[in-house]
Protein backbone atom coordinates (compact mmCIF):
# COMPACT_ATOMS: atom_id res chain seq x y z
CA UNK A 1 0.00 0.00 0.00
CA UNK A 2 1.45 3.30 -1.03
CA UNK A 3 0.99 5.85 0.97
CA UNK A 4 0.25 9.85 1.07
CA UNK A 5 -0.22 11.58 4.62
CA UNK A 6 -4.18 11.04 4.60
CA UNK A 7 -4.39 9.56 1.54
CA UNK A 8 -3.41 5.89 0.22
CA UNK A 9 -3.35 3.71 -2.75
CA UNK A 10 -3.90 0.28 -1.92
CA UNK A 11 -3.48 -0.89 -5.75
CA UNK A 12 -6.70 -0.22 -7.48
CA UNK A 13 -7.22 2.06 -10.70
CA UNK A 14 -4.53 5.02 -10.55
CA UNK A 15 -6.18 8.64 -9.88
CA UNK A 16 -8.71 6.70 -7.15
CA UNK A 17 -7.52 7.09 -3.25
CA UNK A 18 -8.74 6.03 0.45
CA UNK A 19 -8.12 8.46 3.10
CA UNK A 20 -7.33 7.65 6.59
CA UNK A 21 -10.11 7.29 9.66
CA UNK A 22 -9.64 10.47 11.01
CA UNK A 23 -8.08 12.65 8.51
CA UNK A 24 -9.36 16.42 8.23
CA UNK A 25 -10.87 17.19 5.35
CA UNK A 26 -8.47 20.89 4.56
CA UNK A 27 -5.77 18.20 4.58
CA UNK A 28 -7.02 15.89 2.40
CA UNK A 29 -7.78 18.20 0.11
CA UNK A 30 -4.28 19.56 0.04
CA UNK A 31 -2.89 16.67 -0.67
CA UNK A 32 -5.03 15.10 -3.36
CA UNK A 33 -4.49 18.68 -5.55
CA UNK A 34 -0.23 17.98 -4.58
CA UNK A 35 -0.79 13.93 -5.58
CA UNK A 36 -2.70 14.93 -8.66
CA UNK A 37 0.57 16.14 -9.75
CA UNK A 38 2.44 12.98 -10.15
CA UNK A 39 -0.45 10.71 -10.56
CA UNK A 40 -0.48 9.24 -14.19
CA UNK A 41 -4.28 10.14 -14.27
CA UNK A 42 -3.66 13.73 -13.31
CA UNK A 43 -6.23 13.82 -11.14
CA UNK A 44 -7.04 12.25 -7.55
CA UNK A 45 -10.56 10.70 -6.66
CA UNK A 46 -11.20 10.12 -3.08
CA UNK A 47 -14.55 9.65 -0.55
CA UNK A 48 -14.47 11.45 2.24
CA UNK A 49 -17.69 11.56 5.12
CA UNK A 50 -19.64 9.79 1.78
CA UNK A 51 -18.59 12.72 -0.70
CA UNK A 52 -16.79 11.71 -3.83
CA UNK A 53 -14.31 14.45 -4.34
CA UNK A 54 -12.04 14.73 -7.81
CA UNK A 55 -9.19 16.86 -8.28
CA UNK A 56 -6.32 18.10 -10.50
CA UNK A 57 -3.39 20.25 -10.25
CA UNK A 58 -5.07 22.91 -10.57
CA UNK A 59 -8.21 22.91 -8.37
CA UNK A 60 -9.11 25.97 -6.08
CA UNK A 61 -8.59 24.21 -2.95
CA UNK A 62 -11.03 27.06 -2.14
CA UNK A 63 -13.92 26.01 -4.27
CA UNK A 64 -13.27 22.27 -3.76
CA UNK A 65 -13.71 22.89 0.21
CA UNK A 66 -16.95 24.78 -0.38
CA UNK A 67 -18.06 22.69 -2.54
CA UNK A 68 -17.74 19.68 -0.04
CA UNK A 69 -19.73 20.77 2.12
CA UNK A 70 -22.47 21.61 -0.64
CA UNK A 71 -22.19 18.16 -1.07
CA UNK A 72 -21.87 17.04 2.71
CA UNK A 73 -25.18 19.22 3.16
CA UNK A 74 -27.14 17.04 -0.21
CA UNK A 75 -27.14 20.07 -2.19
CA UNK A 76 -25.14 18.09 -4.93
CA UNK A 77 -23.79 14.91 -5.11
CA UNK A 78 -20.29 15.17 -5.83
CA UNK A 79 -17.48 17.36 -6.15
CA UNK A 80 -15.99 17.43 -9.33
CA UNK A 81 -12.18 18.90 -9.72
CA UNK A 82 -12.97 22.46 -11.29
CA UNK A 83 -15.95 24.20 -9.32
CA UNK A 84 -17.40 27.54 -10.46
CA UNK A 85 -16.27 30.23 -8.66
CA UNK A 86 -19.58 31.85 -8.49
CA UNK A 87 -22.82 29.58 -7.94
CA UNK A 88 -25.67 30.45 -10.06
CA UNK A 89 -29.30 31.78 -9.47
CA UNK A 90 -30.35 28.09 -10.08
CA UNK A 91 -28.13 26.58 -7.98
CA UNK A 92 -28.39 29.05 -4.90
CA UNK A 93 -31.92 28.37 -5.31
CA UNK A 94 -31.57 24.57 -5.18
CA UNK A 95 -29.55 24.96 -2.00
CA UNK A 96 -32.11 27.32 -0.24
CA UNK A 97 -34.84 25.03 -1.55
CA UNK A 98 -33.00 21.95 0.36
CA UNK A 99 -32.31 24.55 3.35
CA UNK A 100 -35.64 24.62 3.90
CA UNK A 101 -36.75 21.43 3.05
CA UNK A 102 -34.27 20.44 6.29
CA UNK A 103 -35.60 22.94 8.51
CA UNK A 104 -38.96 22.11 8.01
CA UNK A 105 -38.07 18.24 8.67
CA UNK A 106 -36.31 18.67 12.02
CA UNK A 107 -39.22 21.34 12.76
CA UNK A 108 -41.54 18.17 12.51
CA UNK A 109 -39.52 15.98 14.38
CA UNK A 110 -39.44 18.65 17.42
CA UNK A 111 -42.59 18.34 17.14
CA UNK A 112 -43.36 14.88 17.28
CA UNK A 113 -40.92 14.64 19.76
Amino acid sequence: MLTHGALYFDGGEFGHYGVFAGSEILKTITEAIDLALIDPTGSVSFEFSGVIVTVEQDSDLRLILRDWYRALDGYISRVDAHPTAILSLEELASDQLIREEKAQRRARKRTRG
